[in-house]
């Protein structure tokens, strides 16, 4: 789930709906349907093999630390207010201009944006770990970028820097690519350490008809990697628009 659900309904209500969005732990052991645990916050799908190879899609919930989707006094939802009320206090004074004299790498402290909790970094590991075993190649799905060189400094995780530790670890050679949503502007980048391609696709509110633009794109699995191709243009170099 993305900002703009969360500013409109509760976990609780997603999750009633079949949604795997709860934010109150880490997937259990009891999957449902296509190895899709219910009722989480991230999650992970193992398709079938093909000959594609064996693949593996990791779903993180970027907003498992957040002020947004949680009830007033939720134990995230607080840990997240005192996180910006240190960080960025200017966003706790109604009509205040957020980013005024804030330092660019602290304009990521603000409501639209959440972090990911030590828990699910744990969990990410352990995915990661199970993948490599497995032999399988991963594509990560995130709504929040991870990169900043693939978004700007506005939209990107709280504690990126934690993610992409993990996603940078002996087990992250499994990760062919991270895919992300959330700057309505798109962007891309390569990882210069780890070698991962970030993929921040167009938002399709932005895209006018008739323009070519859609924001749409299908991931082909091959046996050991894969080609994100648009319908039409889905994404643009960083900074280009």
């Amino acid at each position: 789930g993305g900002n703009h659900e969360l500013y409109n309904f509760a976990r609780s209500e997603l999750a009633a709906h079949g949604l795997n969005l709860v934010g109150e732990g880490v997937p259990g052991a009891v999957p449902g349907a296509g190895g899709v645990p219910r009722g989480e916050s991230c999650y992970c799908h193992i398709p079938a093999d093909g000959p594609g190879g064996r693949w593996e899609l990791i779903v993180l919930d970027a907003y498992d630390i957040a002020c947004i989707g949680y009830p007033e006094g939720h134990p995230k939802r607080v840990q997240a207010e005192l996180l910006l009320a240190e960080r960025n206090p200017r966003v706790l004074v109604p009509g205040a201009d957020w980013f005024h004299e804030l330092p660019e790498e602290l304009h990521r402290f603000v409501p639209y944006n959440g972090g990911i909790g030590p828990d699910q970094l744990d969990w990410l590991s352990g995915r990661l770990a199970e993948c490599m075993d497995a032999g399988r190649k991963a594509i990560v799905l995130t709504h929040i970028p991870l990169l900043e060189a693939s978004t700007t400094p506005k939209t990107v995780v709280w504690n990126a820097e934690e993610v992409l530790q993990v996603l940078r670890s002996a087990d992250g050679r499994c990760i062919v690519g991270v895919i992300a949503g959330h700057d309505h502007d798109a962007g891309c980048a390569v990882d210069p350490v780890s070698g991962i391609s970030h993929v921040t696709c167009l938002s399709p509110l932005i895209c006018p008809a008739g323009s070519g633009m859609t924001g749409a794109a299908t991931v082909e699995c091959y046996d050991g990697w894969a080609a994100v191709k648009g319908h039409g243009v889905f994404c643009v170099e960083s900074g280009t628009r």
